[in-house]
């Protein structure tokens, strides 16, 4: 953890060590490899886990989606398996659910002197139904807040709002019409995972609840895991899985996490070498993760609108506003930095708040830039 570029860890500080003063965690691990490794092209590729499923065989193979893909059907085509690539699934996300097939990993608590660390948290939610009791684990694999239970169920500074949609104007619910808690045979049981409002949810409209919450974690011991692992395919010649060149692929959220690790700079390891040689990021946009990294991180969000989060640019830009210069690569030196490939839809140009044009045009949008020599759009 005294490593300099470990330091890029949000709350890295605040995990316990073991005997030799080092932070532990666990992370899944899956690879497909040739049985033959001269036959292999010498390449990795790392199918960054969304939501902890695998998705290149489905991506490159046109294959069924599987959880556990060991059947030749499970394959698809087998185009990857024909050009020799090894794929690697190794777990970088704590708040997915730990079953067979799944790929996550258990990052370490965020403690202050021995104590859980607490902090205010905020979630959205939209109900479908006009019932009393909304369930926050409704909210699913895109905002579960479960992982973070309130301090105190009855906490006075809590607070629900509501809109009637996500630009409407905010309306306080008073609290005492809310609660934490579940209607049951007629009676409001106390229950962090559940809200119940006297007048019930209204469907279709947003909601905003926000309350002092315990149970942070290391979240960001999630893009080590990644880091290290392509770095040590690499470099360690003890492993039974190796290649001379690792590349990163993944669409939406994984795209955004992409994004967000060149960003932080985990491109270059504990070493300082470069650790994918190519990243293929898809159906980001402009947005980059600001929810992995992050003490309360909850990255499965959908990641509306974080294409607020300047930079956008690969290359150095200024805010004109605030006068900040950033980039993407900003903390990468030349050596450090992958070759890239950023590809989009419509739907990141004109929905969901992406932005994807500010990947290439200036700020206001006026004119194309020039883009950096190891990008492709």
């Amino acid at each position: 953890p005294n490593n300099s570029l470990n330091k890029l860890i949000v709350d890295l500080d605040k995990a316990p060590r073991d005997a030799e003063g080092r932070v532990t965690f666990w992370a899944d691990l899956h690879v497909i490899a040739p049985k033959e490794r001269a036959r292999g092209n010498g390449v990795a590729l790392f199918d960054i886990p969304n939501r902890g499923r695998k998705n290149a065989l489905r991506d490159f193979n046109r294959a069924p989606p599987s959880f556990d893909p060991s059947a030749p059907l499970d394959l698809g085509d087998g185009f990857l398996m024909q050009q020799g690539y090894t794929l690697v699934w190794v777990g970088w996300q704590f708040d997915i659910p730990h079953r067979a097939g799944v790929v996550g990993l258990e990052a370490p608590p965020a403690t202050d002197n021995g104590k859980p660390i607490t902090g205010r948290i905020s979630t959205t939610f939209t109900p479908n139904s006009a019932d009393p009791t909304y369930s926050l684990s409704d909210l699913g694999r895109y905002a579960d807040t479960t992982h973070y239970p309130p301090v105190d169920l009855a906490d006075p500074t809590r607070s629900l709002v509501v809109r009637d949609g996500f630009l409407g104007g905010p309306h306080p619910i008073p609290r005492d019409q809310w609660q934490f808690g579940r209607l049951k045979d007629g009676q409001v049981i106390p229950d962090a995972s559940a809200i119940y409002l006297k007048s019930g949810f209204q469907p279709g409209h947003f909601y905003a609840l926000s309350y002092e919450a315990r149970g942070a974690v290391v979240a960001g011991v999630g893009l080590a895991a990644l880091r290290d692992l392509a770095s040590a395919i690499k470099r360690q010649t003890n492993l039974p899985v190796g290649a001379r060149f690792v590349y990163a692929s993944g669409p939406s959220q994984d795209g955004r996490l992409l994004r967000e690790f060149l960003y932080e700079g985990f491109n270059a390891d504990e070493q300082g070498q470069r650790a994918f040689d190519g990243v293929i990021a898809n159906i980001a946009g402009a947005a980059r993760g600001g929810d992995f990294n992050a003490r309360f991180a909850r990255p499965n969000g959908l990641g509306f609108f974080v294409a607020s989060l300047f930079p956008y640019l690969d290359l150095d830009q200024k805010d004109p506003i605030t006068g900040r210069t950033d980039g993407i690569e900003a903390k990468l030196t030349p050596e450090q930095r992958p070759k890239i490939f950023y590809t989009n839809s419509s739907g990141e140009y004109w929905g969901g708040g992406r932005a994807a044009a500010l990947i290439h045009t200036t700020l206001d949008g006026r004119e194309d830039v020039k883009e950096s020599e190891n990008v492709r759009i």
